[in-house]
């Protein structure tokens, strides 16, 4: 298959976007707007540096971030909290794992309705 026929086959189906969205794309790079940085990670306000490191748990490293913005308290009841969530998923987890073929056909067989 050549261009033209390659071409010729393309003209089939129609345009969902303008023709000129890639041009617009590309020109909207090169504005005389100074560049903002996108972030890519956690928000850390102005001044206030991250005490979060690579090496801390995940409970330590909640409650660093937590501690600007939450009482001690507050902070203590979210880690509960979240404690909690993660409690419940390895129930589940646990639950699903113990599961066999047979369990698993009967509780397909649940959700089929009888006649």
């Amino acid at each position: 298959m050549d261009e033209s026929e390659f071409l010729g086959l393309l003209e089939r189906y129609p345009v969902v976007r303008k023709k000129t969205h890639c041009r617009v794309q590309w020109n909207d790079m090169y504005d005389d707007e100074p560049v903002q940085p996108a972030s890519s990670g956690i928000f850390i306000p102005t001044g206030q540096d991250s005490d979060i490191k690579a090496t801390d748990s995940v409970e330590d490293a909640l409650e660093k971030f937590l501690a600007p913005y939450f009482s001690a308290q507050e902070t203590s009841k979210i880690q509960q909290q979240l404690e909690n969530v993660m409690l419940m998923l390895q129930v589940q987890r646990d639950f699903v794992s113990s599961l066999c073929l047979e369990d698993v056909n009967d509780l397909c067989a649940q959700f089929v309705a009888t006649k």
